[in-house]
């Protein structure tokens, strides 16, 4: 998405930057073109056989279609689209490079939409806008790190995703946020496909730590209480609970002790603070005291 958006804006910019608007031009003073019907098309101005300063475009009907910015002959500086009804449709800078700074697209009401901010010619930032100057949407590319935020219409950040590439593949962490700018959760992912979660409380603690193939739960999952200590163990294989799980309190101390097979509780065991046993449950037999 990013590359497209790099070669289609590439492509209107140069599109603008076309020079010697007619034959008919002086070597140096103002210069006219007129529609058939007598009507003004361009007016600007020449220096030394070249264009230089700003020329106006207008429409058949008579309202102001663009102001190009000429140095010798060649675009350099602001640039400026309009709609039928004099607003501000787009407006860009050009240098010896090419585009530099922001290229800006405005609606017909006047209102920001949409931001790209070039430096050397080189597409380093798009920014979509909700209204009010509220960005809605940011995609930031440097050194081969691709950075996206997304943000609510009350200003709130609501997601970021960060790409990356290496000898394995495509990184992707997506993070989640709620409106209090808590994190809620994270993802990972590598090639298209997650591979691990992190869910959060309200708070922003760590709740739990999911490891996942082929979109199932797969490998050690931990749950957490809210200071940091490990709540519970366990072992997943492609979904299935697999193996010995332990259930822990907030201070650490082993309270449950249960194996499963193919998520199928095969016993538990339950465990006072002082790590005494306090009873065994075998589905089977039921609740076995101590």
């Amino acid at each position: 998405m990013f590359e497209k958006i790099v070669i289609l804006t590439i492509f209107i910019g140069a599109f603008f930057c076309s020079a010697s608007f007619g034959l008919n031009y002086p070597e140096n003073g103002p210069y006219e073109e007129y529609y058939s019907d007598g009507s003004l098309k361009f007016e600007g101005y020449f220096k030394n056989g070249l264009e230089d300063g700003i020329f106006k475009n207008y429409s058949l009907e008579g309202w102001l279609v663009s102001e190009r910015t000429y140095e010798k002959g060649r675009s350099f500086g602001l640039q400026k689209e309009y709609y039928p009804n004099g607003k501000l449709n787009l407006e860009w800078t050009v240098n010896d490079l090419g585009l530099e700074g922001s290229f800006k697209t405005y609606s017909q009401e006047g209102v920001l939409v949409r931001e790209e901010i070039y430096r050397e010619n080189v597409l380093k930032e798009v920014r979509s806008y909700a209204g009010q100057g509220k960005v809605l949407f940011s995609q930031k590319v440097e050194a081969g790190i691709r950075l996206d935020h997304r943000y609510r219409k009350d200003g709130t950040i609501e997601r970021v995703f960060l790409y990356h590439d290496d000898e394995k593949g495509e990184h992707c962490t997506e993070k989640y946020f709620r409106k209090s700018g808590k994190l809620s959760s994270e993802t990972y992912s590598l090639n298209g496909e997650k591979y691990k979660r992190h869910n959060y409380d309200g708070l922003g603690n760590l709740m739990a730590s999911i490891p996942s193939k082929n979109g199932k739960t797969h490998g050690h999952v931990q749950n957490f209480h809210s200071n940091g200590k490990v709540s519970r163990d366990a072992n997943y294989v492609e979904g299935s609970a697999q193996g010995e799980a332990i259930v822990y309190d907030e201070y650490g101390n082993v309270r449950e002790r249960s194996l499963y097979k193919d998520s199928m509780l095969i016993w538990a065991k339950y465990y006072t603070p002082e790590g005494d046993l306090m009873r065994e449950y075998i589905p089977s037999k039921g609740n076995i005291y101590k």
